[in-house]
């Protein structure tokens, strides 16, 4: 019986030295190709001369069913689709055309004349009479204010409480501080004479 193992074996080896031929033409590897040749010949040789066992069994006839399943499946029927109707033979009826009647144009009514704005009533005046300022200074408000906001110019500040005293009206007094005296509204000092000014006149 062939040694099939030691025919795949000599294969490898014969593929091996096949390779170092082609790669260096070494004269050794040549006689080994030859004698691992002349084996593997001999293998197959000996695997040819050896008998074939016949697998096929014995013929026996095919069964109902199987010609059935190996029977050419029959052509389907063509179904023949109805020709589609001519449609311009088909009489068809024109539409009414639609009445054409003219539009009354709707004038826009006349908007009736607005009434004027009755007279807007005058806002009541409020009247004070005039402020006793120095009655309310304090000796620290004064020296805060002739530091801070009259830059240490006691005789302005005097003046200033002189011309404010003759006012009837806040309003008039701190227009005349942030106006006529442009002092900065916005200074902490300035802020403060400004709300002193306004309580004298409460």
């Amino acid at each position: 019986m062939t040694d099939y193992r030691r025919l795949i074996s000599l294969s490898v080896e014969i593929e091996g030295l096949l390779r170092i031929l082609e790669n260096r033409g070494d004269a050794t590897a040549a006689a080994l190709l030859a004698d691992k040749y002349a084996e593997f010949k001999g293998f197959m040789d000996e695997l040819t001369a050896e008998p074939v066992e016949d697998f096929a069994g014995p013929e026996r006839e095919p069964q109902a069913d199987e010609v059935d399943a190996w029977a050419p499946a029959p052509e389907p029927e063509v179904v023949r689709e109805a020709e589609p109707e001519d449609v311009s033979e088909v009489a068809t009826e024109p539409l009414p055309e639609p009445a054409s009647e003219p539009v009354a144009m709707q004038e826009p009514e006349a908007e009736a004349p607005s009434e004027p704005d009755p007279d807007p009533v005058p806002a009541t005046q409020v009247t004070y009479g005039k402020p006793d300022i120095r009655r309310h200074l304090t000796l620290n408000d004064k020296y805060c204010f002739v530091r801070e906001v009259f830059g240490g110019d006691e005789a302005d500040f005097q003046a200033t409480l002189d011309v404010i005293g003759e006012m009837t009206s806040p309003v008039e007094a701190v227009d005349y501080i942030t106006g006529d005296l442009m002092l900065d509204a916005e200074d902490e000092g300035v802020k403060k004479f400004v709300t002193f000014i306004e309580k004298c006149f409460e």
